[in-house]
């Protein structure tokens, strides 16, 4: 039998030749989860695999070289220092969406991190209202229910399956109660106007899926990121309701693409007048959320 050490130099090697970038990193984690060890457990690497435990392991390594995401493969990701479910009925939560939920925090004087929250318009709201169009995963909802434990999300999808896996994470995390989910089209399906839209949508332009990794292309769900043609679908949907879902001194943040921000303006301008656009960098320094805010809600007699 392998010893740790050899298994892990020739999931390395298998993975490598098989273009994953990641290889080493890979073949640690699905070691990890093959034999239920922590690092410090792999790290010791003269232990022998059992033979139940080597055949595990050559076939997450298999599914690996197939270019099956390593979230799919466990069951699991990280996102905002929470563990979630994630099967293909879902996207991988993304590092660079945390961004998101912490401009969302921060609007309601929470934050993630040792920063001391800021003051903002809704920091003294005691039941605050928030929308999370297109919930995926949940990773934002439950996120953004933890570290607000006095709010009431609204969480949608038009995916059926999705809020399955999203509500599997909610009760995993105990903020199933403080979390309403309801399948349907983007804002249409809310019961009622809300402080905070927070939405990560579809932004890839159709064209470019093709071109995507094969982790992407070949295994997380297409609906959730083909944008139409041009990748603003989504957006145009959305933002010329925003003046009827949001309440008074309300925020909408929407996840962009990197090249996408100059496109939301021109939206915003265009069906909400006078409302205020901030952009905001991810750590790569691409534009990855705009806030829109300053929005005057739509007049009921008109």
């Amino acid at each position: 039998m392998l010893t740790i050490r050899d298994a892990l130099a020739w999931a390395s090697r298998r993975l490598e030749i098989n273009g994953i970038a990641s290889c080493a990193l890979d073949a640690r984690i699905l070691l990890r989860h093959a034999l239920g060890y922590s690092d410090l457990d792999v790290a010791r690497g003269t232990t022998s695999l059992s033979e139940e435990q080597d055949a595990t392991f050559r076939e997450l390594i298999s599914r690996r070289a197939q270019s099956e995401p390593v979230a799919y493969i466990i069951g699991k990701k990280e996102f905002m220092g929470l563990e979630f479910a994630v099967d293909q009925r879902v996207l991988v939560p993304r590092p660079e969406t945390e961004l998101l939920v912490e401009k969302t925090l921060a609007l309601f004087g929470s934050t993630y991190g040792s920063a001391p929250p800021p003051t903002t318009v809704l920091s003294d709201e005691s039941h605050p209202l928030i929308a999370d169009i297109g919930t995926g995963s949940g990773a934002i909802a439950v996120s953004l229910s933890k570290h607000l434990p006095r709010a009431t999300v609204y969480a949608t999808d038009i995916s059926a399956d999705a809020l399955a896996v999203a509500q599997e994470s909610s009760v995993a995390h105990d903020v199933a109660g403080r979390i309403v989910f309801i399948q349907g089209h983007f804002l249409q399906t809310l019961p009622r106007p809300v402080h905070a839209i927070v939405c990560n949508p579809p932004y890839i332009p159709q064209e470019e899926i093709t071109g995507l990794e094969r982790d992407v292309r070949d295994y997380e769900p297409t609906v959730a990121l083909s944008g139409g043609t041009d990748g603003l679908d989504a957006y145009r949907s959305i933002i010329p309701d925003l003046s009827t879902y949001l309440l008074p001194g309300g925020f909408a943040l929407f996840e962009i693409g990197f090249d996408q921000a100059a496109a939301l303006r021109a939206l915003a301008a265009r069906h909400l007048p006078g409302a205020r656009v901030d952009v905001y960098q991810d750590l790569a320094g691409f534009d990855r959320v705009v806030q829109v805010s300053q929005v005057v809600p739509a007049d009921p007699e008109n």
